[in-house]
């Protein structure tokens, strides 16, 4: 993956092979500029790589049309941002519901899930909150919920517990070990933080844009 920095070009990521199995909890490490969220971004679809090609699933997704990769996204991927990203106009509930919304999901199952799913994150008294009415924890938690509404292939977590102070991290952390070995969801993060990756099963380093290690633990 390269990109423009004025006259410069910039190696952001090289060479990099990387499979992830159903059901991992893996977390990617490295300092500050070492090509993290790139990599995220590029398993995501968000950003299109150089040269080479993403596979999810049985689908190259760097072979597929924008409109084409909006619609997968939506299906398949699942996304946690360290800003939460919530809509501030709407309540846990309906930030919840949207994508289940934009799958044309119908009215009873959208309501059943969305209570399944903030229930599992400990949030069923705070369904009509809006975001401003809840605090930082508590909207990852939310973003959370919203990340499993539309029963992804795996979720894509970028600093998610970058905002949060060490008790809500715990909390957050918990919560999502917990959906990984029930509901067997897999989970991708890039962090810094030593708690996600002390709770990690394998542990990807990388270091100016090349992968220097993967370890399970």
């Amino acid at each position: 993956m390269t990109y423009q920095s004025g006259d410069i070009k910039v190696q952001a990521l090289q060479n990099i092979d990387l499979t992830i199995n159903p059901g991992e909890f893996t977390a990617i490490v490295g300092p500050s500029g070492s090509g993290k969220t790139t990599l995220l971004n590029i398993i995501g679809g968000l950003d299109s790589p150089t040269k080479g090609s993403v596979k999810i699933n049985d689908t190259y997704i760097t072979q597929l049309h924008e409109d084409e990769l909006i619609d997968f996204r939506l299906h398949n991927i699942g996304f946690i941002f360290q800003s939460y990203n919530l809509i501030p106009v709407l309540t846990a509930k309906e930030n919840v519901e949207f994508l289940m919304l934009l799958q044309n999901r119908e009215e009873e199952f959208r309501s059943e899930r969305t209570l399944k799913l903030l229930k599992a994150v400990g949030l069923e008294d705070q369904i009509y909150k809006r975001p401003n009415e809840m605090s930082g924890g508590q909207q990852q938690r939310v973003a959370v919920a919203r990340a499993l509404a539309s029963k992804p292939s795996f979720i894509l977590a970028d600093e998610p517990t970058a905002n949060l102070d060490s008790k809500s991290s715990e909390n957050l952390l918990n919560i999502m070990q917990k959906l990984n070995k029930n509901e067997k969801t897999t989970f991708i993060f890039s962090t810094h933080d030593q708690r996600v990756i002390n709770k990690a099963n394998r542990i990807v380093t990388i270091e100016d844009g090349k992968i220097i290690s993967d370890t399970s633990q």
